[in-house]
């Protein structure tokens, strides 16, 4: 059977960076030069995600390969949803 790769943004990932540096939301914004807001968005109301250009300031900022802020899984060809079976 085949499988893909999907890979899924983590907003967790840029919370555990920001902690590890031991930054608050604001210093960790200024610090890339984006706004306060976007990173009170991206954790508390997970309803926005970061674009790619946010991303990857973020990963040159702080030093992170891009693919630090994604989870990688793997999903069968043939795994459909249970209702469709």
């Amino acid at each position: 059977m085949k499988s893909r790769t999907v890979f899924s943004f983590n907003i967790g990932q840029v919370i555990a960076l920001r902690r590890r540096l031991g930054l608050s939301p604001q210093k960790f914004a200024q610090a890339a030069g984006i706004p306060p807001q976007m990173v009170h968005q991206w954790e508390n109301l997970r309803t926005s995600k970061p674009s790619a250009r946010s991303l990857e300031i973020l990963a040159n900022t702080f030093g992170v390969d891009i693919n630090y802020f994604f989870i990688q899984t793997e999903h069968r060809k043939d795994d459909q949803p249970s209702s469709a079976r």
